[in-house]
């Protein structure tokens, strides 16, 4: 089933699911060597393999909430990452290499909130999505089974480099 548009970071049950065998904050799971601090650590990785693999997909249901704004760690660089997802929005709509300044400025209030200096638009927060449900369908598929966050990582970052 794909979850509707929503304005929030989709972190799908099958994404949760995967993720809680390793282990993400106060559920600790198989792994031996640490688990993921918050649900937002998983969702970017999702995410940024998305991007790097340029794999879009349609999010999955997601039946418990999931955070709006970057946490943790995360929060630190938010602004390296909305740069580097405001920059796939503006490739997609063909403006990287745009000299006009004020299609670019147009399109920064299409994707972020206009009501949070930390949050995005439903576009913003749909382009995320679909690249973090891509990037979990490649993750998914070439590291099944791999359930300890050290080997997750190394894998993670061999796959990514590839």
């Amino acid at each position: 089933m794909v979850e509707k548009t929503r304005n929030s970071f989709i972190l799908s049950d099958q994404m949760r699911e995967y993720f809680l065998k390793i282990g993400i904050e106060r559920n600790k799971g198989s792994s031996k060597s640490g688990h993921f601090p918050t649900n937002v650590h998983p969702y970017y990785f999702c995410m940024i393999m998305g991007i790097a693999k340029n794999k879009n997909g349609n999010p999955q249901l997601m039946t418990k909430d999931m955070v709006d704004e970057w946490k943790g760690d995360a929060a630190k660089n938010d602004h390296f990452i909305s740069g580097l997802t405001f920059f796939m929005h503006c490739k997609r709509h063909g403006l990287v290499t745009d000299q006009t300044s004020d299609r670019v400025l147009k399109q920064m209030s299409v994707f972020f909130s206009n009501t949070s200096n930390k949050g995005f638009s439903t576009e913003g927060y749909s382009l995320m999505n679909r690249f973090a449900q891509g990037g979990f369908e490649i993750i998914a598929e070439e590291l099944e089974g791999i359930t300890d966050l050290a080997d997750w990582f190394s894998l993670y970052l061999g796959l990514l480099a590839e």
